[in-house]
């Protein structure tokens, strides 16, 4: 995640102006988050704002719990998707959310949830046509 010149940008860096961009980050990543803006449009989403203070702080708690909270909001479009049966929206919603966090186990869940319910319609309407 962090290039070589990321990295050495980073170390020119003073840590009070560190410590304030890094709080203009986080700041962003807030306020897209709170936008629905997960991540796109590109350059101005909770996602890359999240990844540019990781950056600059990997071992920041607010950042990673950024991102679970970026891929837990896309695992609320998943469930609202599938709860209008709009599986095309839901499978795009966990795939954008499992590029955000791969291991999220609620968005892990949900994708074996839409794959079984993805067949349902048909399998009730084969049920229904066998009862006439």
């Amino acid at each position: 995640m962090k290039t070589a010149e990321t990295a050495l940008h980073s170390a020119r860096i003073p840590d009070d102006a560190r410590q304030q961009q890094l709080d203009q980050f986080l700041n962003s990543a807030s306020a897209a988050l709170a936008d629905y803006r997960l991540t796109v449009p590109g350059g101005d989403n909770a996602h890359f704002y999240l990844l540019r203070a990781l950056e600059l702080a990997p071992d920041n708690e607010q950042a990673k719990q950024g991102i679970t909270d970026v891929a837990n909001a896309y695992a609320d479009l998943v469930e609202g998707a599938l709860d209008k049966f709009a599986y095309s929206d839901a499978k795009r919603y966990l795939s954008r959310g499992l590029s955000v966090q791969p291991d999220n186990r609620r968005l892990l869940q949900l994708r074996q949830s839409t794959e079984a319910r993805k067949d349902a319609p048909t399998r009730l309407v084969k049920k229904i046509k066998a009862w006439f």
